[in-house]
């Protein structure tokens, strides 16, 4: 009777949240940071691979904050995000990466920018990107034109799209990982998206007239 009441998820411990395990990992329960960087694994590659653009070295940089963010993990503030915090520091390692004599294999930061932050960018086409039909973003191919055209981006547009579109993190946060301004990080994220919007327009209305018989000389009545 006792092993039928008893099932496999009445042995399960809950799971704690994040802060309950920062806490532990603090009082030296260190078995536990498996659990707390796990979620974090694929948005620490992203965003070293975001300045690096080299599998192997965004690689390198993710183990290394993995490691750093376990050394110091004491140093986390009560007010900071863990993951803001954590992307904080795979962006330095990176860029710190990059600056060791391996600067010439990669993008300027400035590459590609002729204006100030306090300047304007005109896109010369916009798509509305709510009349993309949901099936079409399944694709594989397109998938790699949307990655191929943000890793087009000049770098510092490309981060804070990352950020704040892909990570999610907020204004706030994500000024703090860059270390510029809210103001300054909106701007960029302004220009980030719509010089994608550009990138990617040609590509939407091309599939919008495939998709359409008429317009290859198809009668669809």
């Amino acid at each position: 009777m006792v092993g039928t009441s008893l099932g496999t998820g009445a042995l399960q411990e809950p799971k704690m949240d994040e802060p309950t395990l920062i806490e532990c990992i603090r009082a030296g329960d260190t078995s536990l940071f498996l659990d707390l960087i796990r979620p974090y694994e694929r948005s620490i590659y992203l965003i070293a691979y975001s300045v690096l653009k080299n599998e192997a070295d965004a690689e390198d940089t993710a183990q290394e904050t993995v490691l750093k963010a376990f050394q110091h993990l004491d140093q986390l503030r009560s007010n900071t995000s863990f993951k803001s915090w954590l992307l904080h520091i795979a962006m330095n390692e990176a860029r710190m990466r990059r600056r060791k004599g391996r600067a010439h294999l990669y993008e300027s930061l400035d590459e590609g920018i002729q204006q100030s932050e306090e300047g304007e960018i005109m896109p010369r086409q916009l798509a509305d990107w709510r009349e993309i039909p949901s099936e079409a973003l399944e694709r594989k191919e397109l998938r790699q034109q949307l990655s191929a055209a943000l890793y087009s981006l000049p770098e510092n547009y490309r981060e804070i799209f990352l950020l704040r579109d892909e990570q999610h993190l907020s204004e706030k946060e994500a000024a703090e990982v860059l270390g510029i301004s809210v103001s300054a990080a909106k701007i960029r994220l302004h220009r980030a998206r719509l010089q994608l919007r550009e990138k990617l327009t040609p590509i939407f209305k091309k599939r919008w007239r495939d998709r359409l018989p008429f317009l290859k000389g198809e009668k669809p009545w």
